[in-house]
């Protein structure tokens, strides 16, 4: 059932907070399709993450959609056949072999390095360092590491619900930064559309899709 008053307050109050609820509501969904079309998990969280993009840009609309589980199919269906288009000439629609998607990985770049500007970069390095040392550890694994959720739990001896826990803090503490930063004079600044992703790329490590 559609949350018709977390609808109106993102589209009316552009409220960040109901927009985290709508995306973690939405967003294991939407990895699993665009997981079975790239067949990686690291393209697949940057689809969804772009696909909430376009829901932020498009939130006005949101309150006009019928459907808001087939808007959404549509929206992250289509920037993953976008995906497959470019990174295969040759067979649309259909799976990347790991050769091909590791070549194609290695000419793109990070959402962070297309997205975050230097300022942007020093506040969340900021934020990251404010982390207590096992949030910090658990997210570096995770993130820069790429370790599944068991492999931190091992390397750390604790239980995988603990490194859940853990960084369900630290993703707290970072997105509530970058909101701050994001609405803190928020007229002058021409970056919120970077920050919106950042923060939908950095949500989707808090929350255990396979």
């Amino acid at each position: 059932m559609i949350n018709y008053d977390l609808i109106k307050l993102i589209t009316n109050n552009n409220d960040i907070k109901a927009y985290r609820k709508f995306f973690e509501i939405y967003s294991p969904e939407l990895y699993k399709i665009a997981f079975n079309y790239t067949r990686s998990e690291e393209d697949a969280k940057e689809i969804v993450a772009d696909t909430f993009i376009k829901v932020w840009e498009k939130r006005k609309l949101l309150k006009e959609v019928k459907d808001i589980d087939a808007y959404l199919y549509v929206l992250v269906r289509n920037l993953s056949l976008d995906f497959l288009r470019k990174a295969s000439s040759k067979q649309k629609f259909l799976k990347l072999d790991e050769t091909d998607l590791q070549k194609y990985k290695k000419t793109i770049t990070t959402p962070e390095s297309i997205y975050l500007n230097t300022e942007l970069k020093t506040i969340l390095n900021e934020a990251l360092i404010q982390l207590p040392e096992r949030q910090f550890l658990a997210f570096q694994l995770l993130r820069v590491e790429n370790k599944s959720y068991k492999e931190v739990a091992k390397e750390l001896g604790i239980s995988v619900s603990a490194v859940e826990k853990l960084i369900s803090k630290a993703v707290n503490k970072l997105s509530k930064v970058l909101t701050e930063y994001m609405f803190k004079d928020a007229p002058t600044k021409r970056n919120n559309k970077e920050v919106v992703h950042l923060i939908s790329y950095i949500l989707l490590l808090s929350i255990t899709y396979l």
